[in-house]
């Protein structure tokens, strides 16, 4: 069976139909420069087998349905097998669903059985990086690795989606005790740089592993927790790393004026 980046199956009450979320093919594209995202939901209904796939932005928007792959239907009913209702109920049900590498979808009820692209890996991309199973493998994906499993694991609730609250709480908690995190900070660090560590040191404690990820697979893990979480999966830790610069920053300015004194 192909096995494809997806999400679980989910059924629809608006229409007679499944759906789930799948990772599209990863070119290695400046992604934070592009409209569209990397992702899109598949929905076929169970009454005539059609599918379609309906393109993701960035930003959570949704694109007008189109023909999935092999789908015979014919286009111009597309509001009446696809309404919007139907569209965004598919969404709302999948959004914070995690990726896993799961088989293609066959509807039982009839014959046509939709056919799923399989993610494609850059082939400057093919570096040795060992799975979930820690074992050593040529293609990396980052839903594949040990840190997505162990974020997965650690912070899903148990209606399925992630609990990206919990894990941001958990992250800051993290930085707020590391010595090195504080120093970084004290020192007025590049605040990318203080995420790297945190994120790279955090998900290496998660996962049990005693390597850490490197930049860019670390930028891949984000990315396909950011396609889970459009809004951006660290939106919080982020926003306590620049307000713990900005107190260092006004702290040792108003020391430098005799106003205060900083330890």
């Amino acid at each position: 069976m192909t096995s494809i980046i997806r999400t679980k199956l989910v059924e629809l009450d608006s229409i007679p139909a499944v759906a789930y979320k799948k990772k599209l093919a990863n070119k290695r594209l400046e992604r934070q420069k592009r409209e569209t995202g990397n992702a899109a939901i598949s929905i076929t209904r169970t009454d005539s087998g059609a599918n379609a796939q309906v393109s993701l932005t960035r930003r959570g928007d949704w694109q007008a349905p189109k023909k999935g792959r092999g789908a015979d239907w014919d286009l111009q009913k597309v509001d009446e097998l696809f309404p919007e209702e139907a569209i965004q109920e598919a969404v709302d049900l999948l959004a914070g669903m995690p990726y896993s590498g799961r088989g293609s979808v066959k509807v039982e009820l009839v014959k046509l059985t939709p056919e799923d692209e399989e993610v494609q890996v850059d082939p400057e991309d093919k570096l040795p990086y060992r799975d979930h199973e820690g074992e050593f493998v040529d293609d990396f994906d980052a839903t594949d690795s040990r840190e997505y499993a162990a974020i997965l694991d650690e912070y899903t609730r148990k209606d399925g989606k992630l609990d990206f609250q919990r894990m941001n709480k958990d992250f800051i908690q993290f930085a707020a005790r590391s010595t090195v995190a504080s120093n970084l900070i004290s020192e007025g660090a590049p605040k990318e740089d203080i995420l790297l560590f945190v994120l790279k040191n955090r998900a290496m404690q998660l996962a049990g592993a005693k390597e850490m990820l490197d930049d860019a697979r670390l930028q891949g893990l984000v990315d396909s927790l950011d396609e889970i979480e459009p809004r951006s999966a660290f939106k919080e830790l982020r926003l306590w790393i620049r307000k713990s610069l900005s107190d260092v920053a006004f702290a040792k300015k108003m020391a430098e004026h005799g106003a205060v004194s900083v330890v």
